[in-house]
């Protein structure tokens, strides 16, 4: 049905520490369902940690902003092909393609993004639902995607 987010500062943490809460309001069948999924984000180095991203290419500042623009092109809508997949039937495809999702995430720092595809890989290899975490995914990838697009 629709998604709205509201941010709000956290209690006893820092300047930067805010508290995400996201409503989803689903319809399935006649029922509507409110999920409420919170997610607890620190600071932009928790989206993209660029100082590990820089460590893991040798210091070479040039190449990381080269391949987080080359991420932001070729996993910027890996969304859309995992719903796709989902939509097909095709788990097999939707898992692999949150896997790699997952470790190139983790190659270049975007440590917030590595943790949420490994929630939903690791609910997609155990059989169990993963559609909040789907969600959130979705959330983390877009904002991880804008972040990427900020670095110079």
């Amino acid at each position: 049905m629709g998604k709205k987010e509201y941010i709000l500062p956290a209690c006893g943490g820092t300047s930067h520490d805010s508290l995400v809460i996201t409503i989803v309001l689903r319809y399935k069948g006649s029922t509507l369902y409110l999920f409420v999924i919170r997610e607890r984000i620190i600071n932009d180095m928790e989206l993209l940690d660029w100082q590990d991203g820089i460590a893991r290419v040798v210091n070479n500042r040039t190449l990381y902003v080269r391949l987080l623009g080359y991420f932001v092109e070729t996993q910027g809508n890996v969304m859309d092909q995992v719903k796709a997949a989902l939509a097909a039937d095709n788990q097999e495809e939707a898992h692999n393609l949150v896997h790699t999702l997952k470790g190139t995430a983790g190659n270049l720092g975007a440590k917030a993004l590595w943790a949420a595809a490994e929630e939903v890989n690791a609910a997609m290899r155990n059989g169990q639902d993963f559609t909040d975490a789907l969600v959130v995914l979705e959330d983390v990838l877009n904002r991880t995607c804008e972040a990427m697009r900020q670095f110079q």
